[in-house]
């Protein structure tokens, strides 16, 4: 828990690294990633993430700082979403933690809500295959019944 808060620290102050001059720091590996999926939370989504991770060496985590958009297969749903996810892979079980969070905006059915949705779940074959859970908690504008709270994703991390 602590090499999470660790991380999540060095993920909000990486860009206030950029800011400040600091050109690069030599313990990440970084780069773009593409990551499609899909998601079950009472409709079928269908979604692409787009962000950029690195590598964080001392402690073995993957982080991506993702975007994405989601449709439903069923009906007019759609949403954007903002958010990270941290991958431990400084295990040598093959599966590793993923845990993570998006701030979601969905519309349809004439109605609009925003979701703070957290995630945990597994990473497989190094980071490329993820399956987790989803929680999304209501914030704020209409409360649209066919987005479930509970979600299960599962998503493939295409490095570039």
């Amino acid at each position: 828990m602590f090499k999470a808060t660790r991380s999540g620290i060095l993920l909000f102050l990486l860009p206030l690294s950029s800011a400040f001059g600091v050109s690069s720091i030599s313990f990440f590996d970084s780069g773009f990633v593409l990551s499609p999926g899909f998601t079950y939370q009472k409709e079928q989504f269908v979604s692409v993430d787009g962000g950029f991770g690195f590598l964080e060496r001392e402690f073995g985590e993957m982080i991506v700082i993702k975007a994405g958009v989601e449709k439903s297969l069923e009906s007019s749903l759609k949403g954007v979403k903002l958010g990270f996810k941290v991958i431990n892979r400084e295990r040598e079980f093959p599966l590793k933690m993923v845990i993570g969070a998006d701030i979601a905006h969905y519309s349809g059915y004439g109605e609009k809500e925003i979701r703070f949705v957290p995630e945990i779940g597994v990473s497989w074959r190094n980071s490329y295959v993820t399956l987790t859970y989803r929680y999304g908690l209501h914030i704020s504008g209409d409360k649209i019944d066919n987005v479930g709270n509970h979600g299960v994703s599962l998503g493939v991390n295409i490095p570039f």
